[in-house]
């Protein structure tokens, strides 16, 4: 080694030495992040919302369950030209609209914690498959307000049958057939978002 490159060791000593640490903690940092790369990442907050936000799930797909039954009684009353019935059976049905509402609620309040988490989960694959979550979810909730809706309109029909009005003939029917719909639609979307969640724990090795 020349004298000249001694003496500026000598002399740049703590210079080189802090530039010496600084590489390390750089590369150190680099190692860590590529190794999370590799294991997958998800952020707690994330996983704590999407804890929530698949309880809430369950339960508008366990409400909206619920009313298939009614829904076959009060077509097979309207077949048999009962509205008073079918007009009860219907409303009976007020009270779990109330708590489909709420429940819709606190789903899209976590699902708007799990966006704000969304970026930071690894890898890339893993984050498309959360995105996609979020948005299946937030379409589940608009097909519950188009769901509550129709059965609004079941009742309004009904009422309408019960006092005499003949040229809404066939609009039960009708009614009874779309919430159906409905019902299944939510069902399948459920069934989809267990997928993808599955799907996203293996990429990021999630038990």
């Amino acid at each position: 080694m020349s004298k000249e490159i001694q003496s500026f060791i000598r002399t740049n000593r703590r210079e080189i030495l802090f530039i010496a640490a600084g590489s390390l903690c750089v590369l150190a940092m680099a190692i860590l992040v590529s190794f999370r790369e590799d294991r997958g990442y998800v952020p707690q907050e994330f996983l704590q919302a999407r804890e929530s936000a698949g309880s809430y799930s369950r339960e508008i797909v366990d409400l909206s369950n619920q009313s298939v039954e009614a829904l076959g009684q009060i077509a097979a009353k309207d077949e048999e030209g009962n509205y008073a019935v079918a007009l009860s059976i219907a409303q009976d049905q007020a009270g779990r609209f109330a708590k489909l509402k709420d429940t819709a609620v606190q789903l899209s309040g976590q699902l708007s914690q799990m966006a704000i988490y969304l970026d930071q989960i690894r890898p890339i694959e893993a984050k498309d498959i959360g995105k996609e979550a979020i948005e299946l979810n937030i379409k589940m909730v608009e097909r519950l307000v188009v769901y509550i809706n129709l059965n609004n309109q079941l009742i309004d029909v009904i009422e309408k049958r019960l006092s005499g009005k003949d040229e809404l003939a066939g609009e039960i029917q009708k009614l009874v057939s779309q919430i159906n719909g409905e019902v299944n639609t939510i069902n399948s979307s459920s069934e989809r978002h267990k997928e993808l969640m599955s799907r996203l724990n293996d990429l990021t090795g999630i038990e």
